[in-house]
């Protein structure tokens, strides 16, 4: 597996070299709604210009920390002060683990951290990762009324990442019986998206 430098690095040469944007067509109701299919790769570099250095301060945990609520003292223990690769590495070893984290910690804490969930499932790591794709799905809808206060940057990592997963169950050896369909789950959660916007 690339480190998160190397990816990162990979990704922002494939983008300088491209001089087409895929797209794709998503209906919903009588519109129909053009995508870039690239959105993904275009967002996580603006991920990194814009904010790879910006790790969240211990006052933006503070927000949200009352020293009563068990699951955010435990997202700040586990997350507070770590880099985007340490949590990149973090989601590698224990992704069922920290993507709970990510459902109680502070919204602003939440737009840095969710890039290392991302980055972690679209590598090669992620691979037969049928738990940690489903509760990606789940965590969108977790806090789904929440991301139209996030940056554009993130709101388009986030559902560029659910269409990848809704349109590639089969890598994350998913089974129908289990999980049901990854394109169904993401499809709803993308014509929410639309409706809002």
């Amino acid at each position: 597996m690339a480190t998160s430098s190397e990816f990162i690095t990979i990704m922002c040469d494939q983008l300088a070299s491209s001089d087409k944007v895929q797209r794709t067509t998503y209906p919903c109701g009588d519109q129909n709604q053009i995508a870039d299919a690239s959105s993904w790769n275009t967002d996580r570099s603006q991920f990194v210009i814009q904010f790879m250095n910006k790790v969240p301060a211990k006052k933006e945990w503070d927000i949200a920390r009352n020293g009563v609520d068990l699951d955010i003292n435990h997202a700040y223990r586990m997350f507070n002060g770590k880099t985007h690769q340490q949590a990149v590495e973090m989601f590698v070893q224990a992704t069922m683990l920290h993507q709970e984290d990510l459902m109680w910690m502070p919204l602003a804490c939440f737009s840095y951290y969710v890039h290392a969930y991302i980055e972690y499932l679209h590598s090669d790591a992620a691979i037969d990762d049928s738990g940690g794709a489903s509760c990606f799905l789940s965590l969108v809808g977790f806090r789904l009324s929440e991301l139209d206060d996030l940056d554009e940057t993130s709101r388009n990592s986030i559902f560029a990442t659910v269409d990848f997963i809704g349109s590639n169950q089969d890598r994350f050896d998913a089974d129908h019986d289990i999980y049901g369909s990854f394109r169904s789950k993401a499809d709803a959660l993308l014509a929410t998206r639309k409706t809002n916007a």
